[in-house]
């Protein structure tokens, strides 16, 4: 009836999350029209409905031939659960004066970011290359978390590129971390090399955030120049809580 005054419709479904650690749904979307309230994601673990886990206010395209958006809802929160309804409603002033679609709808096992990278990073690997977090295919210092870490290539044997300079007051090295993945990657300077004389970050070093790219930052540690001679390291580290 395109009379109707605020109509709203939904559309749910049940998923078994009882196998995995993380989950997410991905889908495509078209908002067109100026009678479009909401479209929202709501989310029911069996006891408790979440409303609007996702949301959409209002018009979110300005043409029918716009092209479609992606959303990605994170449902990590609900693994583990044998029982999980997603649904979908959407709400209209005028019913049929507007124009909301879905279409697309993935929900799947959320990969983390390593094995993201390392879906990209391995592509052209020989078969049963260990691709594992604890592998190390090329066989050098790092085994290929550590690898992703420190931006490296986990099939080529390499080290961190480091970028040494000088200004009239300090020694400069930059550097390039991954900022995801449960490590931390940090410099330290020391006079002397032994395990006792190593320092961090506001004791005598300064660590600068140059650029940052997705998920990776361009990093300057500068320890200052005074006539005494100077190491700097990197230092691969768990992440603290």
């Amino acid at each position: 009836d395109s009379g109707v005054k605020n109509k709203s419709a939904s559309l749910a479904c049940t998923f078994d999350f009882s196998t995995v650690s993380s989950a997410k749904m991905t889908f495509d979307y078209h908002m067109y029209g100026a009678f479009i309230v909401y479209l929202t994601v709501d989310v029911f673990d069996g006891t408790t409905w979440s409303p609007a886990l996702w949301t959409a206010d209002g018009q979110q395209h300005s043409g029918s031939d716009e092209p479609w958006s992606t959303a990605t809802v994170d449902l990590s929160a609900y693994a583990g659960l044998a029982e999980v309804t997603i649904r979908f409603t959407n709400k209209e002033i005028t019913w049929h004066s507007a124009d909301t679609a879905i279409d697309y709808i993935r929900v799947e096992e959320a990969s983390s970011a390593y094995e993201s990278w390392a879906a990209t990073a391995f592509s052209g690997a020989p078969a049963g290359t260990d691709t594992s977090a604890a592998g190390n295919p090329d066989g050098d210092a790092y085994n290929n978390l550590v690898e992703w870490v420190l931006v490296l290539d986990p099939m080529t044997p390499d080290a961190p590129n480091l970028s040494i300079s000088e200004s009239s007051t300090n020694l400069v090295v930059n550097y390039s971390r991954r900022t995801a993945g449960g490590l931390e990657v940090r410099a330290a300077w020391s006079t002397s090399l032994m395990a006792d004389d190593w320092h961090y970050a506001g004791d005598g070093l300064t660590e600068t955030v140059i650029e940052t790219i997705d998920d990776v930052e361009v990093m300057s540690a500068a320890v200052p120049i005074d006539g005494s001679k100077k190491f700097i390291r990197l230092e691969v580290w768990p992440l603290e809580d």
